[in-house]
């Protein structure tokens, strides 16, 4: 008898640690979910970062957005920057408008900002469309202003369709593009913005007949500038010229009237242009 007892012990014990063990497994299983939901949420930002570089398509350049959104022209060779080595290097302005993103053209010695990834749904020619504002960062120019100085770099911004869903047009305004343009020039020798703009105006209209320019002296963005409009062979615009410091700048735009909303955002792009 007592060898029996003795002998159904040890499976009693086994029984035990075997329950032990089903028990802590059955516990294990929901910490791995939480892991793992935590684990997705912290590569949320990592997919944040490649939509919004995708998005831009800024010239593959960088666009910090641990504390702010900052795209630096002059950075495709430095990728690795980090808002601390941008700051740095030059002030860095605040950004105005909450969520759009700060581009910087530190070669030029300006900045503006743009929407950060927003979508804008509407419609032409009867076909639903979706734009969104992208900017391209230039050192070179096939027809510069050379009455304006030594062109150095240029900074633009367009609404854009991701899909023009088969639209043929052609011209400013085709598919409710808007854009705005910004040519950065070196001056020459101590030249007035008053002779800038006759300069200007003998360049663009060469045969005083083809070109017509409307203008006025005025301020905006804390300077002095001439405000134009002009009707072209090729077109409409308007545009305002500039002095600061050792540069002048030409700004063109045309706005669209539609959509409402990126019609609105084009003149807070304007509005956020800063010279330093």
């Amino acid at each position: 008898m007592e060898d029996k007892i003795k002998s159904e012990k040890p499976k009693e014990v086994k029984e035990v640690v075997e329950e032990k063990k089903s028990t802590s497994s059955k516990n294990v299983t929901p910490l791995l979910i939480v892991l793992c939901v935590l684990l997705l949420f912290s590569l949320i930002p990592v997919f944040a970062l490649l939509s919004f570089r995708y998005n831009l398509r800024g010239n593959y350049q960088k666009c910090n957005i641990n504390r702010r959104v900052i795209c630096d022209t002059r950075v495709a060779d430095k990728m690795e920057a980090t808002d601390t080595d941008i700051e740095s290097e030059y002030v860095v302005p605040e950004i105005e408008n909450k969520g759009w993103a700060l581009i910087t053209a530190p070669d030029i010695k300006l900045s503006a900002e743009i929407p950060y990834h927003e979508v804008v749904t509407h419609t032409f020619e009867g076909k639903q469309l979706e734009s969104i504002w992208t900017y391209l960062y230039r050192k070179t120019n096939e027809y510069p202003n050379k009455s304006l100085g030594t062109f150095e770099a240029s900074l633009h911004f367009s609404f854009d369709p991701l899909d023009t869903k088969d639209i043929t047009c052609g011209g400013s305004g085709c598919a409710n593009m808007s854009s705005v343009t910004i040519n950065g020039y070196k001056k020459l020798g101590d030249k007035t913005l008053a002779l800038l703009v006759e300069n200007f105006k003998r360049e663009v209209n060469p045969n005083g007949d083809d070109v017509a320019i409307d203008g006025e002296y005025t301020s905006r963005w804390g300077l002095p500038v001439y405000e134009y409009s002009m009707e072209a062979p090729g077109g409409h615009s308007n545009g305002y010229i500039l002095l600061n410091g050792e540069f002048v700048y030409h700004i063109s735009f045309f706005i669209n009237t539609q959509p409402a909303s990126a019609a609105t955002t084009a003149n807070k792009i304007l509005n956020s242009i800063k010279f330093y």
